[in-house]
């Protein structure tokens, strides 16, 4: 014999519990005695005692002629049962013979298990159309349900509690799901309670509304897979209750614009996602649609055995905040796709921290990929950290990246992926980072502010469509293939090793003035390998006088090699112009007087599909005559005969 509900509770009014299908019994079950209410075929009628719709009858143990609780029919022809502890309600079906007590509950309207023992075994709970309806377990009552617990119907309103160390709600014992569809569901696991089951979809249509609180130390949910879908749906875990989704939880589907949330809050609240090697237990936080938000704070955590994703087709901002409050997976966190209108973001602020497998931040023409440390850190990516087209990577306000490889800045030119450390104490450790790539259209920018450092065990490299700017320090070997721009607007950039550049670089240098930190600067303490091309430019409104210098490139004593193969922006007007100065451990701008200027080519004639170089040399006052190519303003008398390009290159 199956167990059944020892309810307990006040009465309540009619019209409020439960149908049974034509054919079953109702049986009432007391510790002494079975006790045969009523059969039920069509309306309520019973051998031993009238029940009427709409009366209360009193029932009694025929062994202590005690009284039971109410027994009422209501005029819908609903039936409402309240039984004393220890007693057990179920049914019968004359043809399959004793299943596990209510074989199919149509039409639930308020259903309550109460007290140590009070159990209900069901196959299904359906709440009424246009009905609201209870369900509510506590004080270590047990409710089982085989399949599903529904509430499809429009209109209909469901509201589930179960509180209290020991009381248990289980669903889908053998395959099954609880859903609100089009109707209205309030879920609470309060107090000690557990909810456990297989498929949880609160909200699964877009009309469908739902919230979910699991709420206190020892406040449990647990369910193979979580899925809030189209309609508006509040899930809320907090002051030290536990989520736990095994086979994986998504948030958000099919392009709807109504709002998800969800809330981790107080220390010991947790949320787990996920089971490796179960690869479908995965985070998607974001799946589709927009309107899905998401907060971890004082002392949250939200715990990944798997992937997590976080915007993949639709927009998702993901805040975690607060001292003590984590996100972590040993597997990959992808913010972002390339999916047009993706909008993902990840905030850490105030002290809130980020163990990550490994990080990818993606985007595109017309999606972004975004993960801003504020305050917080990203202390333990075990792998590398991959931010590609659309796709920005924040270290602000004392923030820390820690990572075992390195990161990658790999965009387009039509969605950059751009890196921002900033503040005094932000900081980014590992192996080192490869701004840009060789691959052509291939973009990516790290960009240093107010002191912000970047460590590199091995190096940190600009490839030829990579750039590095800003004020900061880069503390390991520095290559430079790109385009280095120092200040922010002015300022300097130190490399605490070497800084080597190749010919595909370029260093563009403003003056704002003669005072340190008016113009730009770079300051290796190793060596300096100068290459490629440097190109000047005056900044706000400044105009050098003749014998002003500038040291904007320094290094270790005797520690400078090489010049830069052209130079551009030198020419200041009214016959001054800026001559470099290569000394052994630094390049020095010196305004200077232009006394003479010569034009040298190999050939005074350039047959077609030939290219002959000009070469401009200039004379200064104080200076030794330097190349000046790059300087000249360069222009043909007729373009139809002849061009010259910046370079002096003629065609």
């Amino acid at each position: 014999m199956s167990t059944g509900i020892p309810i307990a509770g006040p009465p309540v009014a009619a019209g409020t519990l439960a149908r049974l299908t034509p054919g079953g019994q109702l049986r009432l079950h007391t510790t002494a005695s079975t006790h045969l209410i009523a059969d039920v075929e069509g309306w309520f009628t019973g051998p031993d005692v009238p029940l009427t719709a709409g009366r209360t009858t009193v029932l009694e143990n025929p062994a202590t002629a005690a009284p039971l609780n109410d027994v009422v029919i209501s005029d819908d022809g609903q039936i409402i049962a309240y039984v004393e502890d220890q007693a057990t309600l179920h049914v019968w079906s004359p043809t399959l013979g004793e299943i596990r007590s209510f074989y199919n509950i149509g039409g639930i309207r308020d259903l309550r298990l109460s007290g140590d023992g009070s159990t209900l075994a069901a196959e299904y709970l359906q709440t009424f159309e246009h009905a609201t309806g209870s369900i509510r377990v506590e004080q270590g009552g047990h409710l089982d349900v085989n399949h599903d617990i529904s509430s499809w119907v429009p209109g209909t309103h469901q509201d589930i509690v179960v509180t209290g160390a020991g009381s248990r709600l289980r669903f889908g014992i053998s395959g099954g799901t609880l859903n609100s569809s089009d109707s209205t569901l309030s879920l609470q696991v309060l107090q000690g309670g557990l909810l456990s089951g297989t498929w949880l979809h609160p909200g699964d249509n877009p009309n469908g509304t739902a919230s979910i609180t699991v709420d206190g130390p020892g406040s449990a949910l647990a369910v193979r897979d979580f899925s809030v879908g189209h309609g508006t749906v509040d899930v809320r875990i907090t002051n030290g209750a536990t989520a736990t989704a095994i086979n994986g939880m998504q948030v958000g589907c099919c392009n709807t614009a109504t709002p998800k949330t969800l809330l981790v809050r107080g220390t010991g609240s947790t949320l787990v996602v996920g089971d490796w090697p179960n690869t479908g237990g995965t985070f998607n936080f974001g799946f589709d649609g927009t309107g899905n938000t998401g907060t971890v704070d004082q002392g949250g955590s939200v715990t990944v055995n798997n992937n997590a994703y976080v915007g993949q087709r639709g927009t998702a901002a993901l805040s975690i905040l607060g001292e003590g409050s984590s996100f972590s997976t040993p597997f990959e966190l992808t913010i972002g796709s390339a999916d047009t209108g993706t909008r993902g973001t990840v905030s850490l602020a105030d002290g809130a921290a980020a163990t990550l497998g490994s990080l990818h931040l993606s985007g595109g023409p017309a999606a972004t990929g975004t993960l801003t440390a504020d305050h917080g850190s990203l202390a333990g990516v075990a792998h590398g950290v991959w931010v590609s087209e659309g796709g920005t990577l924040e270290i602000l306000g004392g923030s820390a990246l820690e990572i075992n490889e390195y990161i990658n800045l790999y965009g387009s030119a039509a969605a950059p992926a751009t890196m921002l450390v900033s503040g005094a104490g932000s900081y980014s450790f590992g192996s080192g980072i490869a701004i840009g790539d060789w691959s052509p259209g291939s973009t990516g920018s790290l960009t240093l502010e107010d002191g912000a450092t970047v460590f590199a065990t091995n190096f940190v490299e600009t490839r030829p469509r990579g750039t590095l700017a800003g004020t900061g320090t880069i503390s390991g070997r520095m290559y430079h293939s790109g385009t280095l721009d120092p200040g922010s607007p002015l300022g300097a950039l130190d490399f605490s090793e070497d800084l080597r550049m190749s010919g595909t670089a370029t260093t563009s240098i403003q003056l704002g003035g003669t005072a340190p930190g008016s113009f730009d600067q770079l300051r290796a303490q190793g060596t300096l390998v100068l290459d490629g091309t440097l190109d000047l430019a005056l900044a706000n409104g400044f105009s050098p006088l003749a014998g002003q210098t500038f040291d904007i490139a320094t290094s270790g004593p005797g520690r400078r090699f090489g010049e830069f193969s052209s130079v551009a922006g030198t020419d200041l007007g009214n016959h001054l112009a800026l001559a470099v100065q290569y000394l052994s451990d630094r390049v020095t701008l010196v305004a200077d007087t232009v006394t003479a200027l010569e034009i040298d080519s190999p050939s005074l004639q350039v047959y077609n599909g030939f290219t002959e170089a000009l070469t401009a040399t200039a004379s200064f006052a104080s200076v030794a005559a330097q190349d000046v190519t790059g300087g000249v303003e360069w222009s043909s008398d007729d373009p139809d005969i002849a061009t010259v390009a910046p370079d002096g290159r003629v065609t």
